[in-house]
C-alpha cells in the first residue's frame, strides 16, 4: 500500500507493476487521488500534534512511505524539533532501500531505518530501543492497518502500546468502505488479485476494539480529513480513517514483598 499511496500522491518511485495497478484502481475509483492528498495532510497535522503539542521528541513509524519531500515524517518532525529521533520500519525491500538512501535526518537528531517483519512487535521494539532514548515517551505511527488481519493487528498494537513508555501515543490509519463501499471493495479485490495481499476493511467498532480502551484522543475515530482539520480547510470525508490513542505503557513490576499473599507456596 505504501507504493500505491506514493503514486496517488504524485510520487515517481513506485515499481512499474504498482504504477499499472494504481492507474487501474484510479480509473474505477477517482476519489483515491483526493484521499492520498488527505493522507499527506493528516500526516502533517499528526506530527504537529505529536511533536509540537504533546511534546514527543521521538517517533517510531511502522510502514515507511517512499520518499516524497517535503512530506516525509522525519522532515516534518525535525522541522519542529531538530533533535527529534525517528525510526522507520518496513518489510518492503524496495521501500527500505529508497528510504535508507534518501531519508536523512538533521545533524542534531537521528533518522534510522529497520528492515524487519511487521507482524511481530518484539524485534521492532528491541531494535528501535538501540536508537530511541530509553524511558522517554514515543509517538508510534502505524500506517495502513488494513494490511494486517484482526489477529495480527491486535498482536501488533497490543505489543507496541504496552512496550513503549507511559505517556506515549499510537496513531493509526485504516481503510474502510464506509463512504464509497463499492469502489473501495473493488480496489481491495484488485489489490489481492495483483499482489496476493488481502486488505482487511474495518468498521469503527472494529477499529476501536484494536486500540487501548478508553484512550482514544478527540475527535476519536474519524476520516483522516476530519481529524483536527486546519481552520482554512473544507474537509470532505473519505474512506481512509484515522485515530490517535494514548498508550498505557508497560505494566508496573510486581513486588512480592508488598503482596506476600500472592506468593506461590514453596514445594
Amino acid at each position: 500500500m505504501s507504493q500505491l499511496w506514493h503514486y496517488w500522491a504524485g510520487g515517481k518511485d513506485a515499481m512499474t507493476s504498482t504504477t499499472a495497478l494504481a492507474e487501474q484502481i484510479t480509473a474505477q475509483f477517482p476519489q483515491i487521488d483526493t484521499m492520498a492528498a488527505q493522507r499527506l495532510a493528516w500526516h502533517q497535522r499528526l506530527v504537529e500534534f505529536l511533536v509540537g503539542e504533546v511534546g514527543l521528541g521521538q517517533l517510531l513509524i511502522i510502514g515507511t512511505d517512499l520518499p516524497l519531500h517535503p512530506h516525509d515524517l522525519h522532515s516534518l518532525a525535525q522541522r519542529i524539533v531538530p533533535e527529534a529521533r525517528i525510526v522507520y520500519c518496513d518489510d518492503d525491500a524496495l521501500v527500505f532501500s529508497h528510504a535508507r538512501a534518501r531519508l536523512r535526518g538533521t545533524v542534531e537528531g537521528a533518522c534510522h531505518h529497520l528492515h524487519l517483519p511487521l507482524t511481530d512487535p518484539g524485534p521492532i521494539l528491541t531494535e528501535a530501543a538501540r536508537i530511541l532514548e530509553p524511558g522517554r515517551p514515543v509517538g508510534v505511527i502505524v500506517n495502513n492497518l488494513e494490511l494486517w488481519d484482526d489477529h495480527q493487528a491486535r498482536r501488533l498494537l497490543r505489543g507496541l502500546t504496552t512496550g513503549v513508555p507511559s505517556g506515549s501515543c499510537v496513531a493509526i490509519t485504516q481503510l474502510t468502505d464506509l463512504v464509497h463501499p463499492g469502489p473501495v471493495r473493488g480496489m481491495a479485490e484488485l489489490v489481492v488479485q495483483h499482489t496476493h495481499t488481502a486488505l482487511t476493511l474495518r468498521t469503527v467498532p472494529q477499529i476501536a476494539a484494536l486500540l487501548p480502551p478508553a484512550s482514544v484522543i478527540a475527535p476519536g475515530i474519524v476520516p483522516c480529513a476530519l481529524w483536527r482539520p486546519d481552520p482554512w480547510e473544507d474537509p470532505v470525508a473519505g474512506d481512509l480513517w484515522a485515530a490517535v490513542a494514548r498508550c498505557p505503557g508497560p505494566p508496573p513490576p510486581t513486588d512480592d514483598r508488598r503482596h506476600p499473599a500472592a506468593r506461590l507456596p514453596r514445594r
